[in-house]
């Protein structure tokens, strides 16, 4: 980075435009380790030119790599992680990314998992099922960065066919 003077009056301010680019090293290490992406941060350093000694430093943060291609859903989902005891969010450790549902005749909304009546050791994927008798009621997501948009799809994985989309 070339460094510039700029004089800046008392109480004033100024713009100032900075470029960073990565050594090929970098960029080797990032794509090796971090294969979606991942956050480059750093500082901008202004120090004063009045022989005062005073500094300042600006924190800069960037993204390497394509912002849209990870995942923007915390990895813990509670039908599949429920049973991993080494398994945790980003966000928080427990009940996240999951469906709520409503028995018949009953106000309380419960938590879907394969098997709502006993507690399996492991997820067994084959005992997903939905009864007719009950109710879809809650979709919960923890997002771990912003979104402008999300929309929810129920679908026939078969078909294809969208029964229920959602967007908020």
């Amino acid at each position: 980075m070339t460094a510039c003077a700029y004089q800046v009056p008392a109480n004033g301010d100024v713009q100032v435009q900075a470029t960073v680019t990565l050594s090929e090293p970098d960029k080797a290490y990032l794509n090796a380790h971090y294969p979606n992406g991942g956050y480059v941060d750093g500082y901008l350093y202004v120090h004063a030119e009045d022989g005062t000694g005073k500094e300042m430093s600006i924190p800069l943060l960037a993204y390497y790599g394509n912002w849209s291609e990870p995942s923007m859903y915390d990895k813990y989902i509670l039908l599949e992680d429920k049973y991993d005891a080494t398994a945790c969010g980003y966000v928080q450790n427990g009940y996240e990314n999951f469906l709520g549902f409503k028995l018949k005749g009953s106000s309380a909304t419960n938590y879907y998992m394969p098997n709502p009546f006993v507690d399996d050791a492991q997820y067994i994927p084959d005992r997903n099922a939905f009864s007719n008798t009950s109710t879809l009621a809650q979709a919960s997501i923890s997002l771990i960065r912003n979104t402008d948009n999300v929309a929810f799809f129920i679908t026939n994985a078969d078909t294809g066919e969208v029964y229920h989309l959602h967007h908020r």
